[in-house]
């Protein structure tokens, strides 16, 4: 057979779809049952206990205030004092630029007591350590972007952005109103914990026109651990405060960048 010529194979790649706020807004979200297994859960959990030890026992920014993973997380003091002394901290340190400081900020803010993440991608540890569980967690993903019809990594050169743990507490949740996941593609986030064990921290999406109020949409079918809702990254979401017990969830973001080792920004 005839090669194909390079500028006819570059014209033949798929052309990428809209993955601008628009765009994500059109798409919604949508769930998807039994993404993870109980075995692929407890291992998750445990990998994020193992990381947490071991950044405690360094001292580092990403062991504090925190206690089981496996739903036992408890506040550090006052999350707002916290805070403040982080940023303040990252602000003073010119080390990295741009990059770092958004970095430094991305630690500080994922450190609070109620609100915790683990970067699960961290120095490649969940390659490493549950290689099938990160690649079960990437084909749902690329299955339900083909099946939804979204093709938002269609034509693309999709790189893993961020793997990350997160367990709250009472107190905690997402709850700025113009939340995105800015710069990524597609992002899923699969419940590890059981709805019975908390009270509220509902996930919920802005969608479609009218007032604020009406166009909040709470996704209510996520009924059971291993279950996700996955979403256009761009797609305005938040999950309201816990109130009661402990949540806990797995959350994916692809993007079209290069491949980070430290958190969402580097």
């Amino acid at each position: 057979r005839d090669a194909l010529p390079l500028e006819a194979w570059a014209a033949s790649r798929p052309a990428p779809a809209p993955a601008d706020a628009r765009a994500a807004d059109a798409l919604g979200a949508a769930v998807l049952h039994g993404v993870l297994s109980a075995e692929d859960i407890a291992a998750v959990d445990a990998l994020a206990r193992s990381m947490l030890d071991a950044e405690e026992a360094t001292g580092s920014n990403d062991g504090a205030g925190v206690g089981d993973a496996q739903g036992t997380a408890t506040a550090s003091g006052d999350d707002a004092d916290d805070l403040s002394a982080a940023l303040l901290g990252a602000l003073f340190d010119d080390g990295g630029g741009e990059d770092g400081f958004c970095s430094a900020v991305e630690d500080a803010v994922h450190s609070l007591g109620t609100h915790r993440v683990v970067h699960l991608h961290r120095d490649g540890a969940i390659e490493a350590q549950l290689p099938a569980v990160r690649a079960k967690l990437l084909a749902a993903m690329y299955d339900a972007d083909a099946r939804l019809g979204w093709g938002l990594l269609r034509g693309r050169a999709v790189n893993v952005r961020s793997m990350e743990w997160h367990g709250y507490t009472p107190g905690g949740g997402v709850t700025d109103r113009g939340h995105r996941d800015t710069g990524s593609l597609l992002t899923m986030s699969v419940l590890l914990s059981s709805p019975s064990s908390f009270e509220g921290a509902a996930f919920s999406v802005l969608r479609g026109e009218g007032s604020e109020n009406e166009r909040w949409v709470e996704i209510t079918d996520v009924a059971s651990p291993g279950d996700a809702v996955i979403f256009p990254s761009e797609l305005v979401h938040n999950v309201a405060t816990l109130t009661k017990g402990t949540r806990r969830s797995c959350v994916v973001e692809l993007h079209e960048g290069g491949i980070y080792l430290h958190n969402r920004h580097r």
